[in-house]
């Protein structure tokens, strides 16, 4: 056991350098979360941020940077702004929004980068439980160059992208799990792995 908190502990992502796993604590303060840091083997955790997504529906999900110094999650932007994407620095807990969502989105989520950090892919949801799979592009600093672009259908209802390599994704979708290849502009394939596929 990691985690001996009397609160609720989710989301664990592990470090791309494997010295660290991330993951949220749930808080007394109602949608309020924390997002700590413990290393693998156990020890002294160490809280980066607090986060409070708007009314989140869903289990909130991270991804780390692959030079493991930042971490992308998503965080509420305050009144009845949309949630929104947000770069936490893994050295100082800095926390800086990434994208802007339109506004008439409700929350971006499911944030998962590239192997090469070039890439970008999330869900932009337009209502709770509707939305698609988007791609933007990344500059060296983690910073979003250019507009996004939708890579699902928002009748698909794709969740949880997964990068395989630098140039395809895994994600789930109606209980199966589908891969694309967004670079190529490609379409969605089902993978043969039966029904109920989650969480790549």
């Amino acid at each position: 056991r990691l985690t001996t908190a009397e609160a609720a502990d989710s989301a664990p992502a592990w470090s791309p350098d494997g010295l660290s796993i991330a993951f949220l604590r749930q808080t007394n303060v109602p949608q309020q979360q924390e997002l700590l840091l413990v290393p693998p083997l156990g020890g002294t955790e160490r809280k980066l941020t607090a986060i409070r997504p708007r009314g989140f529906l869903r289990a909130v999900t991270m991804a780390w940077c692959p030079d493991s110094t930042c971490i992308v999650v998503t965080d509420g932007q305050g009144g009845d702004k949309p949630d929104a994407l947000y770069v936490v620095s893994t050295q100082t807990g800095e926390k800086r929004q990434l994208i802007q969502p339109p506004a008439n989105a409700y929350a971006d989520t499911d944030p998962a980068i590239s192997p090469d950090g070039k890439w970008l892919a999330f869900r932009r949801d337009v209502a709770p439980f509707s939305g698609q799979l988007q791609l933007i592009p990344l500059a060296g600093n983690f910073a979003v160059q250019g507009d996004a672009r939708p890579l699902t259908r928002v009748l698909l209802t794709a969740y949880g992208p997964e990068w395989i390599s630098n140039d395809e994704l895994v994600f789930y979708a109606k209980g199966a799990l589908y891969r694309l290849r967004p670079s190529a502009g490609g379409t969605p394939e089902r993978l043969p792995v039966g029904e109920d596929g989650l969480m790549p």
